[in-house]
């Protein structure tokens, strides 16, 4: 969980969003204004939750 968040960090600092951030706002916010939202997006908070159901382990035959 801590990489998960360092890399969130990391993506924020250099301004990218390749878990598409952006796009999810847009399609929320009516009059989305593409220049704020980059003005914005390395200050807004980030929650993470992660749900993960382990299916199988091992090694199958």
């Amino acid at each position: 969980m801590k990489k998960i968040n360092k890399m969130l960090t990391m993506f924020q600092e250099n301004n990218i969003d390749p878990i598409a951030r952006g796009d999810i706002a847009r399609s929320k916010t009516r009059n989305f204004n593409r220049k704020h939202w980059e003005e914005v997006y390395p200050h807004i908070p980030i929650d993470l939750a992660v749900d993960i159901e382990m299916i199988q382990t091992g090694i199958e035959e």
